[in-house]
């Protein structure tokens, strides 16, 4: 039930042709698109290019790594990785349109390094040790078989290969104002502590690399984002709210509450199987 109502969740029909209808509207030639064309709405998280930029930083990407983007949504950090590092990156992610159009933006914009599959981030259909890094942004929150989730991320990574993430983490147990970008309410949500995230990683075979609290970088991005939205007239058409449907506007609000509030935090980090 639990992974219906998340594909539920995120479901859009013709959200390929959504995108590029949205493009041409926004001016831009669809005959002539880039990667960089779909940077805007395609990396669906806190921070946008910005906190892919530098989760990468973080992980040390380097030429032909194989790469597993777990919970890939629509492909923008896939992408990114492949053509910025020269990486080898398969993305999974459960909703299948998401899938589907990953794969056209990528065959749009000629980016051949990236392969991309629907399936279940709890039951990965990977050998073991295959990948040099797991990869995930805003994923765990959706998903409450946590244990579940990190050892499969174990099992399919190679000895001494790194898991990086950018996650919202609770930071105390007030409930959460909803709906939010993952969640349009509290049965779909399932974020966890830091200190909770550390105890998981320990038990299922990790040892740290580093990690980094953002959430202050978060709330000024926020910041300029929802300013700059105001300026305009509100969200631009070429956002996450291609993504996110109607109350888009409700939902940033209220994640940049809950940060401000101090419900809720953004952490980055790398941590190493041993």
């Amino acid at each position: 039930m639990q992974k219906l109502n998340i594909q539920k969740q995120y479901k859009q029909d013709n959200l390929y042709f959504k995108i590029l209808d949205a493009m041409s509207r926004s001016g831009l030639e669809t005959n002539k698109l880039t990667r960089e064309n779909f940077s805007e709405m395609d990396e669906f998280h806190t921070m946008g290019h910005l906190g892919t930029k530098l989760l990468a930083q973080a992980v040390e990407l380097k030429s032909e790594m194989k790469v597993l983007d777990l919970g890939c949504g629509i492909g923008g950090a896939s992408r990114f990785i492949a053509n910025t590092f020269n990486a080898d990156v398969t993305g999974i992610d459960i909703t299948a349109e998401y899938v589907q159009t990953a794969k056209l933006i990528s065959k749009k914009v000629g980016i051949n390094n990236v392969t991309f599959e629907q399936a279940d981030a709890t039951d990965l259909p990977f050998d073991a040790n295959t990948f040099d890094v797991v990869w995930t942004q805003h994923v765990q929150m959706n998903i409450a078989d946590k244990k579940t989730l990190f050892k499969e991320i174990s099992r399919v990574l190679k000895p001494g290969g790194k898991i990086a993430y950018f996650d919202i983490l609770s930071a105390f147990n007030d409930e959460l104002i909803y709906p939010l970008p993952w969640a349009e309410n509290v049965n779909l949500s399932y974020t966890c502590s830091s200190i909770e995230l550390d105890q998981l990683f320990n038990t299922t075979g990790f040892s740290l690399g580093n990690k980094m609290n953002l959430t202050q970088e978060a709330i000024s991005w926020f910041k300029k984002f929802l300013k700059n939205a105001q300026s305009q007239g509100g969200i631009p058409i070429l956002s996450p709210k291609l993504l996110m449907g109607e109350n888009t506007p409700i939902k940033l609000k209220n994640l940049f509450r809950n940060l401000i509030e101090e419900k809720c935090e953004v952490e980055m980090g790398v941590f190493i199987k041993k």
